[in-house]
């Protein structure tokens, strides 16, 4: 028969400086096992990664993270992933009457453009593909 098994162990620290910044770090270990009798096989990653967010006024949040994938074994499938998004998030206000009487609600309303960035270093000379991914995001509630 055939057994899977997964495991994932981190550690991190996360710190507010201010009402205004916060920084986060975390390192994942992740191990995957496949047994097919009388072979097994093991995949593992380390992945360090931190994030950053600064909130420069009210409403509007700048956040940055950055993560380094590394195999433990196969060094090609190694990557960077980076990103960098501004958002600004606002109330939506609406009110209805209900049986109680007028009811006063607030939707949080959120707009954010940010761009990500994913390399892999260590694929063959003059193959390394780093691709780039600029979005645009509108979320309710």
């Amino acid at each position: 028969g055939i057994e899977d098994y997964f495991t994932s162990s981190y550690v991190g620290l996360s710190h507010q400086f201010s009402k205004k910044l916060s920084v986060e770090g975390i390192a994942e270990f992740i191990r995957a096992f496949r047994v097919i009798q009388p072979k097994s096989g093991i995949a593992q990653g380390l992945r360090p990664a931190a994030t950053v967010d600064f909130s420069p006024a009210q409403n509007w949040n700048l956040h940055a993270s950055s993560a380094y994938e590394s195999t433990r074994s196969f060094h090609v499938y190694d990557m960077t992933q980076n990103g960098i998004s501004l958002s600004y998030s606002r109330p939506l206000n609406h009110t209805f009457n209900d049986v109680t009487g007028k009811v006063h609600l607030k939707y949080p309303l959120r707009f954010e453009v940010g761009v990500q960035e994913e390399t892999f270093p260590n694929f063959p000379q003059g193959k390394n593909p780093t691709t780039f991914r600029p979005y645009v995001s509108i979320t309710i509630f």
